[in-house]
């Protein structure tokens, strides 16, 4: 009945502070205190390993922890988040952080899908990411998208490897220097 009177709980992760509370005290904070959250930023390009490298750094979680979770729970190694900026609650687990990401991208994915194609496959949605991230990093600019689109489109039909920097410079070995035995 008091929560009544006094408004409705705020939902998700929330700050009502660290002072001893009465009942009615912690009520009242319930319905006003606000959520304690981090900023956490996806650059466009960046791997999901330097970015969860960065994660864990900024948030102050285990490193190794967290990378097992996305290996864990991550049905891809790459192009499973958004490039975007994050709230993040504070004190949030490895787990549950690799969770929120997926989900919210998962959400954002499906949305954009359907409105595209009219459904949804995973699958799928997964190799046209990949392929425009490939596209994104090769291509000068965005007039030179459709000549490299074609490029790697006629690669693919006829087998071969498609031996470009975006594709070299990927996941594990974004920031790493190309030699002719990786090619």
């Amino acid at each position: 009945y008091i929560l009544f009177f006094l408004g409705h709980p705020q939902s998700g992760w929330i700050n009502i502070g660290t002072k001893e509370l009465n009942r009615i005290e912690f009520l009242h904070k319930l319905t006003i205190a606000k959520a304690a959250l981090e900023t956490l930023t996806l650059i466009p390009g960046e791997t999901s390993v330097i970015f969860l490298e960065q994660a864990a750094k900024q948030l102050e979680l285990d490193k190794n922890t967290l990378l097992a979770e996305f290996e864990k729970q991550a049905t891809y190694k790459e192009g499973v988040f958004l490039p975007e900026t994050y709230k993040i609650p504070k004190g949030i687990t490895e787990a549950l952080l690799v969770q929120v990401l997926l989900k919210h991208a998962e959400n954002s994915n499906r949305k954009t899908s359907e409105k595209i194609f009219g459904e949804y496959n995973a699958k799928k949605w997964h190799q046209y990411i990949i392929t425009a991230s490939v596209i994104q990093k090769e291509a000068a600019n965005e007039s030179e998208m459709p000549i490299v689109a074609s490029v790697i489109y006629n690669r693919i039909k006829k087998g071969m490897k498609l031996q470009m920097d975006g594709t070299l410079n990927y996941g594990f070995y974004s920031h790493t220097k190309i030699t002719p035995q990786r090619i």
